[in-house]
């Protein structure tokens, strides 16, 4: 009850202001937006978990102008993108994305990276799954785990199975992952040859 009072007091100087001709936005609540403030920055749409995923993709939009540019894509999407480690049964898997859920503002994914592994492999691994994610968020329709199966049988191929689940593969992302660890190496080749 004493918020809604204090709500309904501003409200009402405010508009005893602007009769009286005053600023209002002069009586905006401290820590509110006043009206010529632009909105704050909305929260990026790649989330890492933890304090290691966020260093890692720190580093890849860092260092790859196509990772930048996959990060970049997907702000600008309706697809939120999870980033974790997860031990995984089999050493030689790369890492996978998956649909969580969707709603009809967001759909969810998780890109999975295996604990631990070289940190070149895990740039160009999470480029790669990247690129998948910004597959998914150019196809609208792909809601669910059905839609999701369709539309990679559609732009990609069958590459096995692993407990019950499907995986898949495209073209675009095994470009993309060549493309980025060329990056990378030249990148890496460039600030060595600064430094001597």
């Amino acid at each position: 009850m004493l918020r809604r009072t204090l709500t309904i007091a501003s409200l009402a100087v405010i508009v005893v202001a602007a009769l009286a001709g005053a600023d209002p936005s002069a009586f905006a609540p401290a820590g509110g937006l006043r009206p010529d403030e632009p909105p704050p920055p909305a929260p990026p749409h790649l989330r890492p978990e933890s304090a290691d995923a966020r260093a890692l993709a720190a580093e890849l939009v860092a260092r790859s102008p196509t990772a930048h540019a996959l990060v970049d894509r997907l702000d600008r999407s309706d697809v939120v993108v999870y980033l974790r480690y997860r031990a995984f049964t089999s050493p030689t898997f790369d890492g996978r994305i998956a649909l969580l859920s969707s709603t009809p503002q967001y759909r969810y994914l998780v890109i999975e990276l295996p604990c631990i592994r070289w940190r070149a492999t895990d740039l160009v691994t999470l480029a790669h799954e990247l690129h998948h994610a910004v597959e998914i968020a150019d196809a609208p329709w792909v809601v669910d785990a059905r839609s999701l199966a369709a539309h990679y049988a559609t732009i990609g191929w069958l590459a096995g199975r692993d407990a019950g689940r499907s995986q898949f593969e495209t073209s675009g992302a095994r470009e993309t992952a060549v493309r980025v660890s060329r990056e990378l190496a030249a990148e890496t080749t460039r600030t060595t040859h600064e430094r001597h």
